[in-house]
């Protein structure tokens, strides 16, 4: 089983917030190698940073970009959502989950928009017929696999 580790820093200004999150992600990056060395994958660390403000959009950018020791989401007060029983842990859920995306149903128009997403459903509907995840290792039978579920996909593409 696969676990998120999630580092949560609470600064008092979005101000402070620039200026200290170097040394909290330096912090994070000296209590996270005990995670590393325990199995936990170096992708699945995430430090929170909240504010009571926003950040000017460039310094959000630089900081959320920078990928060192663990990925950065930087959320303000206003961002957490209100009705949580734990706003911290659905702001976070909401920036690695998407759980604000909705999925709709489009219909088949004319347009490419609507061709591309039908067939993106195609590929969503064939891989979902077996019944199984479509393994992502480098193992030789799942590369394997893959193969064969391209080719399959092939053979049916030109079907159509």
């Amino acid at each position: 089983m696969k676990f998120i580790t999630c580092f949560v820093a609470i600064f008092s200004s979005g101000e402070s917030c620039v200026e200290l999150w170097e040394k909290v992600n330096s912090s994070v990056t000296v209590v996270s190698q005990s995670f590393i060395n325990s199995g936990v994958m170096p992708w699945n660390l995430y430090l929170l940073m909240c504010s009571p403000d926003s950040l000017n959009k460039l310094s959000k950018y630089r900081i959320e970009n920078d990928r060192f020791a663990a990925r950065k989401i930087i959320v303000s007060d206003q961002e957490l959502p209100q009705f949580a029983n734990d706003p911290y842990r659905a702001a976070l859920e909401d920036a690695i989950l998407g759980n604000d995306i909705e999925l709709t149903n489009l219909e088949a128009s004319e347009n490419v928009e609507a061709r591309s997403v039908n067939h993106d459903n195609f590929i969503r509907t064939f891989l979902l017929s077996k019944n199984e995840p479509v393994p992502v290792d480098r193992k030789p039978a799942s590369i394997q696999l893959r193969k064969q579920y391209l080719s399959e996909l092939m053979g049916i593409a030109k079907k159509t």
